[in-house]
């Protein structure tokens, strides 16, 4: 399952977006579309995705939705790998600059990894070897000007702790027209779920 909803935010932003890397999409509907997809997909394996957004003004701030959307699935199936939980929380909130931090507290398997804090390049320490593509991971995050940072702590129930800094994008005109409609996105998710989903029922 977390292999189709991969492929499936993989086809899903390749055909809204395969002509503008950097579409400018408004926060709080990034976050609504892939909390669908996670509901269309990972809900067969039990689990709830839930983002818990403290972002005041979160429909009119905008992001690039691509970038975003792909980091925020490697986060989602990394937690799916890494936790028994059957509910992942991730917060999303302002920090001082007015950027989006991401908070992911999620309760881990491998408590005895012996590095207790850091970014991308001690992240690999942690993690099974499939989870996240750390070369991508790494590369788009100092590209893109976002940053990531987690710290481990076994003493605590949710041990690790995982923040992803999401800089603000600006539209270039006021009435810059959205890349996309939001019921176009909803419309290919399902198209592209269902098709996935019986590709596995028939093998």
């Amino acid at each position: 399952m977390t292999q189709i909803f991969y492929k499936l935010v993989d086809t899903l932003l390749t055909e809204l977006s395969y002509a503008n890397d950097s579409a400018v999409y408004p926060l709080a509907y990034t976050l609504d579309i892939l909390s669908y997809a996670c509901n269309k997909v990972l809900s067969h394996l039990g689990l709830d995705i839930i983002f818990e957004v403290r972002y005041e003004n979160a429909d009119s701030t905008f992001v690039n939705f691509k970038t975003l959307t792909l980091l925020l699935a490697n986060f989602i199936l990394l937690a799916a790998e890494v936790t028994d939980s059957h509910i992942i929380y991730a917060s999303v909130e302002e920090d001082i600059d007015g950027d989006v931090i991401f908070r992911f507290p999620l309760t881990v398997k491998k408590s005895h990894a012996m590095i207790p804090l850091g970014g991308t390049g001690s992240f690999t320490e942690l993690l099974p070897g499939r989870s996240v593509d750390l070369f991508f991971f790494e590369k788009i995050c100092k590209s893109s000007s976002y940053h990531f940072d987690f710290t481990l702590n076994p003493k605590e129930k949710e041990n690790l702790r995982m923040r992803l800094y999401t800089p603000i994008s600006h539209r270039l005109v006021l009435h810059e027209v959205d890349p996309f409609r939001y019921e176009d996105a909803i419309r290919l998710i399902d198209r592209l779920a269902g098709r996935l989903l019986s590709e596995i029922e028939e093998m």
